[in-house]
């Protein structure tokens, strides 16, 4: 083995401070262009958060809507929001756990028609397992308004 002077190093150092700069890479224009397109609809998609995704009609008839009756609503102890309902889709009786408590009294609510979604996965919950899910709207402290069927509407029709 030899020793390596000081100088040496120094020397093979200042050789080679060009290679060890980072190199600016280039981008064709073409991906520069696609880069800045991107930039920008991400950003347009952040400022717009509650803007609803563009789906196509497949993706809509993948969602079984049934007309359904509801056949009898509680409170549900412990929850501040919810409302427990025993809902009649035609062949079937389903148990939905809704958060209406707010804008609806329980029997007020008994034999009304509304709309569910009634291929949605289960869900288990603190008070029992919700088998469904019924629509409402709501909009900026206007309150909640569970969508209804027009008349004629029958329980366990299709809404299409």
């Amino acid at each position: 083995m030899t020793r390596v002077d000081g100088t040496q190093i120094d020397a093979l150092v200042a050789a080679n401070t060009e290679s060890l700069e980072p190199t600016p890479q280039s981008h064709s224009r073409q991906r520069h262009a696609q880069h800045q397109e991107n930039a920008v609809e991400k950003s347009t998609q952040e400022s717009k958060p509650e803007e609803a995704q563009i789906i196509t009609i497949d993706d809509f008839t993948k969602v079984d809507l049934r007309v359904a009756k509801i056949v009898d609503a509680q409170h549900v102890e412990g929850a501040d929001k919810l409302l427990q309902l025993t809902l009649d889709i035609g062949a079937e009786t389903r148990q939905v756990f809704a958060g209406i408590k707010s804008a609806y009294d329980p029997e007020a609510l008994k034999g009304r028609m509304t709309v569910m979604v009634a291929n949605l996965k289960p869900r288990k919950m603190r008070f029992g397992e919700s088998q469904g899910m019924v629509l409402a709207a709501s909009g900026d402290g206007s309150g909640i308004f569970l969508i209804s069927p027009d008349d004629g509407a029958g329980p366990g029709m299709k809404v299409r």
